[in-house]
């Protein structure tokens, strides 16, 4: 009898142990196969919540998104400051009509647009030296970061030429919430925030905070505050299409958090290749291709 109950329960113990297995093994190939190049499945200029209402904005903020959406109705996107080549943010750079690529790797998971050729860097867990003397930064500094308006007469004569790679290089505060209160220094704001992601089975968790507060969140000009946070839950729904369902935090600006759905189908056919900003705009063409050609 004592054999017979042995046996079952190691029976019962190897297919645990199986199932526990090919499920880490389907995870696990499921954050590889998002490894590619991906491309928006509608580029969007105004982003809508997941059940197609507006978003829920404070008067304030919609008073500046009409204004700025009956702005850019008559040509005028003076307000954007992405017409003169700075950063798009996030998550804007991927609603636009450019391709990006994301390359995952065990501490770092890289999302690459086309645009400019910036980057969004995600820190996974481990990827930060605690006991490193001088503090990573995590995206690109103020003077760099562009978006929400142009300064006036435009980019700061003398200075650097507006637009390229966010990121940094590897590090980040340790653990997986907003602050990082255990990092040596907070993280210096930037336009694509600063990112910290970890995986639940097939699914990259992103939450990203300390934003400067001067991009868009979308092409039509809706405005974000320097406290907004970002939730993000990225996964295969299909091995060529991607979700993106973003939660969107930010009490100066929203009456409650919001969350956007967004698609992208997988580009197997194209390449990155280089984009100038400014080579695009003296050949006399939009700084940002908003739509498909």
């Amino acid at each position: 009898m004592i054999k017979k109950t042995s046996f079952k329960f190691g029976l019962a113990a190897a297919v645990a142990l199986g199932a526990a297995a090919t499920a880490c093994f389907a995870a696990q190939a499921a954050q590889e196969m998002i490894d590619g190049v991906w491309l928006v499945q509608n580029p969007t200029l105004a982003l809508r919540a997941a059940d197609g209402s507006a978003p829920p904005l404070k008067p304030e903020a919609e008073k500046i998104y009409r204004e700025r959406q009956a702005a850019r109705a008559k040509g005028d996107a003076s307000f954007d400051s992405a017409t003169w080549c700075a950063s798009l943010g996030a998550p804007r750079m991927f609603l636009v009509n450019y391709p990006f690529e994301i390359i995952v790797r065990p501490k770092h998971v890289a999302f690459l647009s086309d645009w400019n050729w910036w980057a969004r860097i995600v820190y996974m867990p481990g990827s930060y030296d605690k006991n490193a003397s001088a503090p990573p930064p995590p995206g690109i500094s103020e003077a760099r970061a562009g978006g929400g308006g142009p300064p006036a007469g435009g980019p700061p004569p003398g200075g650097p030429p507006p637009g390229g790679p966010a990121g940094g290089p590897p590090g980040g505060p340790p653990g997986f919430q907003f602050g990082a209160p255990g990092a040596a220094r907070e993280p210096e704001p930037g336009s694509t925030g600063f990112a910290q992601g970890n995986w639940e089975g097939d699914t990259l968790v992103i939450k990203s905070d300390h934003f400067s507060g001067k991009t868009l969140i979308d092409s039509a000009g809706m405005p974000h505050s320097k406290d907004l946070k970002l939730i993000e839950r990225v996964r295969l729904i299909a091995p060529d299409v991607l979700e993106d369902r973003i939660r969107f935090e930010d009490a100066e600006t929203f009456t409650k958090p919001w969350e956007a759905v967004v698609i992208f189908k997988r580009q197997s056919k194209v390449s990155r290749g280089e984009d100038v900003c400014l080579d695009r705009i003296q050949a006399g063409e939009p700084a940002v291709r908003e739509s498909k050609e």
